[in-house]
């Protein structure tokens, strides 16, 4: 196995580095990611899909495909592609919280904004359950439930 080599600059600074905190800083070797980076925190979208219904209509179960664009911490730009009806819907909106094991919320519309929807759960395991709303004249009332999970 190849030692790093730094050359008299790093040498320096890993000695000044070492006399003034007491201890060198630690190296990864060249070309070694971070250990601990999710999908999310590097900007690569990720996929979802699943299910849901209307409360009035609970035998109609809708699939449903979302994918996230990541935004920031435990915040994504998604993008909700479903068929309502006869009719292939593509709906924006947005999406917070921790997909794999927590709190999770959302909003989502279509492109003409005629309809406005929230929804609020808790994912387990990946696996994530919530009830969704329609606010679109501005009061949220319970629509129907949605269970999501990776693709």
């Amino acid at each position: 196995m190849m030692k790093p080599c730094y050359g008299l600059a790093g040498a320096v600074l890993l000695a000044a580095s070492a006399l003034c905190f007491g201890e060198a800083p630690a190296r990864k070797p060249l070309g070694q990611k971070p250990a601990n980076v999710h999908s999310a925190q590097a900007g690569k979208e990720i996929k979802i899909k699943g299910t849901f219904f209307w409360d009035q209509k609970k035998k109609d179960v809708v699939d449903i495909k979302i994918a996230l664009t990541p935004g920031g911490a435990g915040e994504y730009e998604a993008v909700y592609k479903f068929r309502w009806g006869k009719q292939d819907m593509t709906w924006k909106g947005t999406v917070k919280g921790d997909l794999k094991n927590g709190e999770v919320s959302g909003t989502g519309g279509p492109p003409d904004g005629a309809r406005t929807f929230v929804f609020t759960g808790k994912a387990a395991d990946g696996v994530i359950a919530c009830q969704h709303s329609e606010t679109t004249q501005g009061r949220a009332g319970p629509t129907g439930e949605m269970t999501l999970r990776p693709m």
